[in-house]
C-alpha cells in the first residue's frame, strides 16, 4: 500500500460501503474486517490532516472500485478527527465581539503566534435550525470571489467540524466606526466613505452588493487615530446581483433599510447600498442617525441638527441630500457619488499617489 500511494502523515479508514453505514466509533475493533488503515504516529487523532486524508482515502476507494467493483468502498471520518480539525491549524485567542448568530475571536496559526486572525464561530446546529445554511455558503463563495479586493476584510480560511463553523479572517485593528453620538473631522468622514464608495463600485460592477452595509460593518484597518484605510466586513447577507434580476427581501440593520425594503418592493440591489451609505455620511457627519423610525425612512424626512448645520461644508450637506431620495430614480448612482465635488480633495490625493 505504501508504495501504491506513498508515505502520508493523515490516518483514514476506508471500509466496505454497507459496513460505513454503522460509523463505528471504535477503528480498532473494526480492523480484522475488510478495511484499510493507514497511519503514522501514535495517536493518529493528534497527526491527522483533513485535506491529505480525504485526499488518499479518495484514492484508496478509487483503487478498489476499479479493480474490484463488488468491494467498492467509500471514505468515513470520524466525528472525532472533524473536531481536532480546526484546533491542529489554529488556536483562539481572547473573544473580540458576539452576534447573534456568532462569536468572534482571535485566533492564531498554531506554527506562529505571529500570525494572527480574527475567526467567526458559528454554531452549527443553531445555523441548522434557523434556516442560515444557504447564507453562511453565499457568504463563503463570496469572500472567496472578492478575496483580493483592497477595500474588503480578507478571507483566510474556512473550515466545519462536528459541531461548529469556523470563518477565518484578516483581523482589523482599528474597531468599527460605529461610535454613538461622536462626530467625525470633515477630512476623515470624506476619506472614509471615499474609501467606502470605491469598495461599492468594485462590488457592484462584479456582480455583488453587501445588503447589509452600516457604520458598523466599516472597520479601521489599525487604531491611527490620523485618517487611516477601511474596509467592510460581514458579508453574510450580501447577495449577487445583475440587471434585470429582482430581489424582495428586508434584511440588515432597520436604520440603514432603504424605503423600497420597507415597503417590500422589488430592487436590484446596488441601491439599497446606496442609501446605506447616505445613512453612514449623515451619522459620522452627526453623531445622530437622520431617521428615528421606518415611517420617517419612507417618507424621506431628515433634518442636520443645527449645531451642525454651520459645521458642516455645502458639498458635504448637498451629498446626504442627494443620496437620500425615497425614489431609487433620483438617487445618485455609485459613479455619480465618486465625482461629487464632496470628493475632490480624495481624487486629487489619488492621483498624486
Amino acid at each position: 500500500m505504501t508504495q501504491l500511494f506513498g508515505q502520508t502523515a493523515a490516518a483514514f479508514c476506508v471500509m466496505p460501503q454497507d459496513a460505513a453505514v454503522t460509523r463505528p466509533r471504535n477503528f480498532s475493533a473494526h480492523l480484522e474486517q475488510d478495511f484499510v488503515v493507514m497511519s503514522r504516529g501514535p495517536k493518529f487523532e493528534d497527526s491527522f490532516d483533513l485535506d491529505s486524508g480525504y485526499d488518499i482515502a479518495r484514492r484508496v476507494c478509487l483503487y478498489r472500485t476499479q479493480t474490484a467493483p463488488e468491494n467498492r468502498a467509500v471514505c468515513w471520518i470520524s466525528d472525532k478527527l472533524k473536531k481536532n480539525a480546526f484546533t491542529l491549524k489554529y488556536q483562539l485567542g481572547r473573544l473580540i465581539d458576539e452576534g447573534t448568530y456568532a462569536k468572534v475571536y482571535r485566533c492564531y496559526t498554531n506554527d506562529s503566534f505571529e500570525k494572527e486572525y480574527a475567526v467567526k464561530v458559528m454554531d452549527k446546529q443553531q445555523m441548522i435550525s434557523l434556516g442560515m445554511l444557504p447564507y453562511l455558503r453565499r457568504e463563503v463563495s463570496i469572500l472567496k470571489q472578492i478575496r483580493n479586493a483592497s477595500g474588503v476584510c480578507k478571507f483566510i480560511d474556512f473550515m466545519e467540524t462536528g459541531d461548529k463553523f469556523y470563518l477565518v479572517l484578516e483581523l482589523l485593528h482599528g474597531g468599527s466606526l460605529d461610535r454613538e453620538f461622536f462626530t467625525y473631522e470633515e477630512c476623515e468622514l470624506r476619506s472614509f466613505t471615499f474609501q467606502v464608495a470605491k469598495t461599492l463600485k468594485h462590488l457592484h460592477g462584479i456582480g455583488i452588493f453587501h445588503a447589509d452595509l452600516q457604520l458598523g460593518n466599516i472597520c479601521k484597518v489599525n487604531k491611527s487615530t490620523a485618517c487611516t484605510k477601511v474596509k467592510l466586513v460581514d458579508f453574510g447577507l450580501s447577495d449577487y446581483c445583475s440587471r434585470g434580476k429582482k430581489h424582495c427581501r428586508c434584511v440588515g440593520n432597520l436604520y440603514y433599510a432603504a424605503p423600497e425594503m420597507l415597503l417590500q418592493k422589488e430592487y436590484e440591489g446596488p441601491e439599497i447600498d446606496i442609501w446605506a451609505l447616505g445613512v453612514c455620511l449623515f451619522k459620522l457627519a452627526t453623531g445622530y442617525r437622520p431617521f428615528k423610525n421606518s415611517d420617517a425612512i419612507i417618507n424621506g424626512k431628515f433634518m442636520i441638527p443645527l449645531e451642525d448645520e454651520d459645521q458642516l461644508s455645502d458639498e458635504c450637506k448637498n451629498l446626504i441630500t442627494e443620496i437620500l431620495q425615497v425614489d431609487p430614480a433620483k438617487r445618485l448612482n455609485i459613479e455619480q457619488i465618486l465625482d461629487h465635488p464632496f470628493f475632490d480633495a480624495c481624487r486629487e490625493d489619488t492621483n498624486k499617489i
